[in-house]
Parts: structure tokens; sequence; C-alpha cells
């Protein structure tokens, strides 16, 4: 969908009456930077999107309900709820998320449906679109909101490009359980440098909104996908990064895609010799795998053989060398965790080098007079 087509007349009718301008990225400084990453990568070759910072380093999907359950057979507790560790930016994360499920009601009967791997898949070709251009900020009775503007058939090439396919009822119904589903987040923000620490209790849908306009069951029906306010804030706030999007998101596997996409965003030093470290369990905990770090041995083997095939992944893609792997060990001799050591390869990186530009650029292209004034003073 190009930007002359971002007129109010061509929103879905059901949001039509409540705005009453829209603005392109172009007219949006804010929008004009997060569209720069793209930009910036298509001139490097690169396809680029953008992730937000800490926000899609949480385990904020579902990994082991992925398919809608029937009311009668629902759990009696049906909020998931996990903790939250994490040191980002020197700062510390620490906190609960709680998934609400949505609501979806099929032929006779209502169901619940957590947002699950298809979800994550959805909302990452979706900002892709949004990095390409496709945002805009619509203005009306809610005040301004940013929007992704598109239609189901350029979601489903987003998603073909990377070797995803979703037919049209399910591309939709990933659509309405992102707009259905809550997600609560209770955190504690502290920064070692200065001991302040910030509370934060935040609910929020994974879209605020999303609204639909065409011929039922027609790739061609026009799609308006309202973000929600966390995500609004990390656009004004510049908290996104640039990722390789057909780097991270060719894999099969939910665990290498979610891992691919967390080194890109975490490793920026990367260099040969180099190397980034985890625990096993604290990783899989932070992608949803397991709830907490009680296990079982069979269930420590399994994580580890996910692992094992991810590793496998990641050296086929060349975004790592090689890895090395140490037990860890209970006062029993009982082995409870494993530490990985991961070196990336000279391809990986070359492109977080690259990445770390084009961060640069737009942080320096968008200075405005203003902003030079103030530096000046």
């Amino acid at each position: 969908m190009s930007e002359r087509t971002f007129k109010v007349g061509n929103l879905p009718e059901s949001i039509r009456q409540e705005v009453k301008k829209i603005q392109s990225a172009e007219e949006v400084l804010q929008l004009s930077r997060f569209v720069g990453t793209g930009a910036l990568g298509e001139k490097s070759g690169m396809v680029v999107s953008n992730s937000f910072q800490p926000y899609d380093l949480w385990s904020r999907f579902v990994r082991d309900k992925r398919r809608p359950i029937a009311f009668v057979n629902a759990d009696k507790r049906v909020v998931i709820s996990r903790q939250l560790s994490e040191k980002f930016q020197h700062k510390l994360y620490h906190g609960n998320l709680e998934i609400t499920p949505a609501i979806i009601s099929k032929k006779d009967t209502d169901y619940i449906a957590y947002p699950s791997d298809r979800e994550e898949k959805v909302e990452r070709a979706l900002i892709r679109l949004a990095s390409k251009g496709n945002i805009i900020a619509i203005n009306g009775k809610m005040g301004q909101q940013y929007a992704v503007c598109f239609t189901l058939k350029e979601l489903q090439n987003e998603m073909k490009s990377v070797n995803q396919t979703l037919n049209l009822p399910d591309l939709k119904e990933s659509l309405h359980i992102l707009k259905g589903a809550m997600l609560r987040m209770t955190l504690d923000v502290e920064n070692p440098e200065t001991g302040t620490v910030e509370h934060f209790d935040t609910t929020t849908n994974y879209l605020d909104a999303v609204h639909f306009s065409g011929e039922r069951g027609r790739s061609s029906v026009k799609c308006l996908a309202i973000l929600n306010s966390v995500v609004a804030a990390k656009i004004e706030n510049v908290e996104y990064r640039g990722y390789l999007f057909e780097r991270t998101q060719i894999f099969s596997r939910s665990l290498s895609r979610w891992l691919a996409l967390r080194l890109y965003t975490v490793f920026r030093y990367a260099a040969p010799g180099k190397n980034y470290h985890f625990l096993l369990v604290d990783l899989m905990i932070r992608f949803g795998a397991i709830e907490n770090k009680e296990l079982s041995c069979n269930r420590l083997v399994a994580i580890r053989r996910d692992m094992t095939q991810t590793m496998r992944d990641f050296i086929d893609a060349e975004i790592i060398l090689n890895y090395e792997v140490e037990n860890r060990k209970d006062d029993d001799g009982r082995i409870i965790d494993y530490l990985y050591k991961i070196y990336p390869s000279d391809r990986f990186s070359q492109e977080v080098l690259n990445l770390n530009k084009q961060a640069k650029t737009i942080e320096m292209t968008f200075v405005n007079e203003d902003e030079i004034e103030k530096l000046m003073e």
C-alpha cells in the first residue's frame, strides 16, 4: 500500500468516522525515524525491521498452547503469570508478566486463545510492514495513535518472504487474538548508577484495535491495526533497534527465531573471538518454554535438545561460528543447568556493525535545529 493511498476515505468504515486526519511517516518526525531504519537497510541490500527494547526480549507469547481451547475444557485459572528478570542497557528489570487469552467464537462454541508462535510471526511481519513505510499517525476522538495500514495480501507476502504461510482465516484470527489478548507488566526498573527505582504497572492489548474492510475472504481486504500504547511510546522515545528480518525469521523453530532476534538486539559488540554466554534454564524461562527453575531431569534433557537444534540452525545460517557447553551441578553432583558460550561468525559480526552504524545514522540524521541549540547551550 503506497503512501498516496493513506487517506481517511480509504480507511475501514468501522473507524472512518472517528478519524479527522491522517499523517504519513514522512510528515511525522518520530515515524520518519522509525521507517528510516528499513530504508537504510534497503540501501545496503539488507531486509531490516525494528524490534522494541526491551519489550521484544520478554516472554510475551505462550509456547505450549498453540490451539484455541473450548471454554468447557479450559482450566479454572486462564491467566498465565511469568516472572521477569532482565539486565538491559545498564538497567535492571524485575517483575511479572500476566498474559490473559483472547476470546474467539467459532460456530456455536466460544474459545479462549493465547497469543502463541503463530501470533508472534504475524506481529513480526506487521512491524516489518510498518518499518517499510506502512505506518501512519491517525488523529481523532482517541487523540493521536500510530497504526499499520495494509492489505491481507501484503501481510501474507511479508510472511512468505521468510517461508511462513497462513491462509486468510488463520491470518485474521491471529490479528483478532493479538487484539483480544491482554498483557499486564508489573515492573521495577533499577538504575544501578543512580540507585533510583521506578515502578510500572501497565495493562495493554497486543494491538489496540484491528479494523477490516472489503469483500470477505479476499486477500485485497484492507486492514488497519492500531499499535498499543507501549509500542507507541517506544516509537516516540526511539526505544527500538533495527534487526535483519530475513536472517531471524527464516527459521522453522520458534526458539531459533526468538534467540536470533535477541542476539541482534543485545550482542551489539559482536566480533571474532568474543562470546555471548547464557544459562540454558534462565534463557528458556525468558523464551517462555518453562515457567521456573524447578525442572525434572527429563525436561532439562528436552530443553537442551531444543537448544542443540537451534545451535545447529545458527551454524548453518552463519550466525555463529561455534559454541561451547559447560554443565552446572548442585551440591549432590546432579546436573541442574548448562552454560552456553557462543562465538559469532564473521558475517554476523559485520551485520551487527552495519546495524550499529545505521542506528547512529538514524540518531544523527534527525537532530533538528531546536535540538542543536539545546546542545550548544
